[in-house]
């Protein structure tokens, strides 16, 4: 067997113990585990929301009808269909009079809450759940007056 076989022959070994020790995806660990760690990470890497995102995510606004309340509207768009990034850093949204808020009732679900300072009807919503991992899976705009 000449040297270049047996390196071939290692390496290939080598790759296939690899492939079978490597862990399932659902199986591996997640970059961030407790959700306010990967808030932070989530927040303040604009470039990698995407990557941290839901495949389909639930954006929910509201409408005015009229003089009637007003009405939910709500679409399931791919992520790809998105403009990123979905959440500017917590600091941004305090410098726009915003106060923000954490939600997280449940060790799977967590809810991140933006709404004005000064009583305007300012209200955003976004949320994240984890399955294995964290990921942002939804937004609300219940702004009516900006």
């Amino acid at each position: 067997m000449t040297a270049l076989a047996r390196i071939s022959a290692v390496f290939i070994a080598l790759a296939a113990t690899l492939a079978l020790s490597a862990p399932a995806r659902s199986e591996a660990a997640c970059a961030e585990d407790d959700f306010e760690s990967f808030l932070t990470e989530f927040q303040n890497n604009p470039s990698e929301q995407e990557n941290m995102s839901a495949d389909q995510i639930e954006m929910t606004t509201f409408q005015e009808m009229g003089s009637a309340m007003p009405a939910r509207f709500t679409v399931v768009q791919s992520k790809e269909e998105l403009d990123w990034p979905i959440l500017p850093s917590l600091a941004a949204l305090k410098q726009q009079d915003l106060s923000v808020q954490i939600f997280q009732d449940t060790p799977l679900k967590a809810e991140l809450y933006a709404r004005a300072t000064d009583l305007l009807e300012v209200d955003f919503v976004w949320y994240f759940e984890k399955d294995p991992c964290w990921s942002f899976v939804g937004f609300s705009d219940g702004s009516l007056y900006r």
